[in-house]
């Protein structure tokens, strides 16, 4: 799917939480990129797949920042002590305390591909 409009927000739902009772499930809302912010999530997406030496501290830190320009929003999310996590861009890490590392990769993989290029496309 090639995204035609930057104003365009798709949602998503985790696989894991598809289950849950629809009042209590993490919805993300994904922003359709503009071209620059794209190249960006792309580059930063390239230099998560290369660079595994770079500690978890680095890989946290290229993850929060492809979160931070892709997502616009999200809903019902949860951290470990079952509190509400509110969104803000500025501190969209906090979303490192909710998910599971599969998760994340799950939810970036959704962006590529409402983006138009799948994981696949991104590691060619």
């Amino acid at each position: 799917m090639i995204a035609v409009t930057t104003k365009k927000i798709h949602e998503y739902i985790l696989t894991d939480d598809r289950q849950l009772p629809e009042n209590e499930r993490p919805v993300f809302h994904i922003r359709t990129l503009t071209a620059n912010k794209f190249a960006k999530v792309i580059n930063l997406f390239e230099k998560l797949q290369a660079d595994k030496s770079g500690g978890l501290e680095q890989v946290n830190s290229i993850i929060t920042e492809i979160l931070r320009v892709s997502l616009k929003a999200w809903d019902n999310l949860r951290d470990d002590d079952a509190q509400t996590v509110e969104f803000n861009r500025d501190e969209v890490q906090k979303i490192l305390d909710c998910l599971s590392l599969p998760e994340i990769y799950e939810l970036i993989e959704q962006i590529l591909s409402v983006n138009g290029l799948s994981e696949p496309q991104a590691k060619n």
